[in-house]
């Protein structure tokens, strides 16, 4: 029983020992992975202190010299004493800032994009002038010619007898004549002639006299007269005035009371004279209702509800009898004017006739214009326009002309001999006007913002050969002494050094620093760890050599026994 136990310690003991060593391997490989890592950030280090990036040498605006890191911004921004350099993708287009494109884009012309950058200083000058031309005149002649024309065609005219001579004579007659404006007006009433016609259409005159509104009768009934379309749902409600008198038309009819009038002519046949119509023998029969107490406002407006209660439009013979007799006597008693007897049928006269036979002379040919020369004013306006800064002008023509995909921009050159160069400044601009702008290939892009301030990305796609650059050059040999773009090799631009990149310098040595104390860290607790395996490893051994003795001393004990 005692070996038993012994061995079963003895084999789990083992099983710890072979843990415990399996556990000290993997921890002496992690340490030897940090040596690896170690040795990585020694040369990143290292790479980082041999890195270099471009700096551009230049000059400030007070001479003094400068070195700024080299991006695109920097390439474009102008400076005086400055070489102009521009960079080109592998399409051919001029990489270009959103500054630079915004002004090309919204001008039309090289002098209006100089005039973004403050160099162009442009004043209008308007100047009179004169010239030819023919014009038209009125030919004093013509109205002389065309009076005496006209002169003799009136003579004639004005002696012009009368066509007519009378024959047998006519009877004498009476005419009524109504000489009251009041009469006159109620008259000129709209529907007055077609109630004269006899239609009933002399109840829209009636209502144009009382007008559109309520109105009471003399005995309290009200109803009410409108403008528009028949309106019924009252027990009367009239709807037809549709040209209404005026007030003061009313007012005097409010002031007059039938009995003003003659009053003897109760039914009587009269003729009624209307716009240069006879009516001849119109029946008239006195308002049924007639009271000399009310005014003959108040007349109409009773009589108008008379008829009202027969519906819309209502009519007999008896209320137009009554109608006609309030037109012609209670509105005003007509006047009798007497008409001698009248010459008979009218018959030509035989001196019209000879008269009539008369033919015109020819009408005047005279021209009515006459063509003439006369001076007529004008004006043109000229731009005097100055150049401020020529050479700062240069740098941004330069760079309208690579935009615009011309390699040769024009050179601005002052006359020699000449102090006041104005007028060639205002040629060399007007000229300048007439460059057309490259409407149909896009000879330029814009640079991402990002990319134009980042100097790493630049010296990558020059490395790469991603984007070229040009440098403009100052041809003295050629005839027409331009300027012209040509291609350069980034390394071969004098203002452009390669220095020691100090930010990369110095984030690789913050980075180096980081992961040393990270694998030092690492390293103090892989060493730790080991430690305490090796304690552990000794005192399982230890733990495994005395239970190998007990089984030893066991083991011959019980030999003994047997023995």
């Amino acid at each position: 029983m005692g070996l038993s136990a012994s061995q079963a310690r003895l084999l789990s003991i083992t099983a710890r020992l072979t843990d415990n060593e399996y556990h000290s391997q993997q921890i002496a490989n992690a340490k030897m992975r940090l040596a690896g890592a170690q040795n990585d950030a020694r040369t990143d280090y290292q790479n980082a202190l041999n890195s270099t990036m471009l700096v551009y040498n230049g000059f400030d605006t007070e001479g003094n010299a400068t070195s700024t890191t080299f991006t695109p911004n920097v390439i474009y921004q102008y400076q005086p004493l400055k070489n102009q350099y521009a960079l080109l993708n592998t399409a051919g287009q001029v990489l270009v800032t959103n500054t630079d494109a915004k002004n090309y884009a919204e001008t039309d012309n090289l002098a209006d994009f100089l005039d973004r950058y403050g160099v162009l200083e442009k004043s209008a000058v308007t100047e009179l002038k004169y010239k030819d031309e023919e014009v038209k005149v009125k030919n004093p002649k013509y109205d002389e010619d065309w009076d005496d024309y006209n002169k003799i065609i009136q003579e004639h005219k004005d002696s012009e007898p009368d066509k007519y001579i009378k024959g047998i004579g006519t009877p004498e007659w009476d005419e009524r004549v109504h000489s009251s404006s009041l009469y006159q007006a109620i008259m000129r009433t709209g529907c007055m002639s077609g109630a004269l016609g006899g239609s009933d259409c002399y109840t829209h005159v009636l209502a144009n006299i009382v007008g559109i509104g309520k109105h009471t009768t003399s005995d309290g009934n009200e109803y009410e007269v409108y403008g528009n379309p028949c309106v019924h749902g009252k027990p009367w409600d009239w709807d037809t005035a549709r040209n209404p008198i005026s007030e003061d038309l009313r007012d005097q009819l409010k002031a007059l009371h039938p009995n003003d009038h003659t009053t003897e002519h109760s039914i009587e046949d009269v003729d009624i004279y209307y716009g240069g119509t006879v009516y001849k023998d119109v029946h008239t029969e006195r308002l049924s209702i007639c009271d000399t107490a009310k005014n003959v406002y108040q007349e109409v407006v009773d009589f108008l509800y008379i008829i009202g209660q027969g519906g819309c439009g209502y009519s007999n013979a008896d209320l137009l009898a009554q109608f006609f007799h309030f037109l012609e006597f209670d509105l005003d008693e007509a006047e009798i004017v007497h008409h001698d007897a009248t010459e008979g049928d009218d018959i030509i006269n035989p001196g019209w006739e000879e008269w009539n036979k008369w033919v015109a002379p020819p009408e005047p040919t005279t021209p009515e214009y006459l063509i003439e020369k006369v001076q007529v004013p004008y004006t043109v306006t000229n731009w005097n326009m100055e150049l401020n800064d020529l050479e700062k002008a240069q740098w941004y023509t330069n760079l309208w002309y690579k935009m615009n995909g011309q390699d040769e921009p024009d050179r601005i050159q002052i006359k020699e001999g000449v102090e006041d160069n104005t007028d060639y400044y205002r040629k060399y601009i007007l000229d300048a006007l007439d460059v057309a702008k490259n409407e149909f290939t896009q000879a330029y892009q814009v640079l991402d913002v990002n990319l134009a301030s980042s100097s790493t990305w630049l010296q990558d796609v020059l490395s790469q050969g991603i984007v070229v650059m040009q440098r403009v050059n100052n041809d003295k040999t050629n005839p027409q002494y331009k300027y012209n773009w040509t291609d350069i090799i980034y390394t071969d631009a004098s203002e452009l050094t390669q220095e020691q990149d100090e930010v990369a310098v110095s984030r690789a040595e913050v980075a180096y620093e980081e992961k040393m104390k990270e694998i030092e860290a690492k390293d103090k607790r892989y060493q730790l760890e080991l430690n305490k395996l090796d304690s552990e490893h000794n005192a399982l051994q230890t733990q495994i050599d005395s239970i190998r003795s007990e089984i030893s001393k066991n083991v011959e004990r019980s030999f003994k026994a047997f023995s």
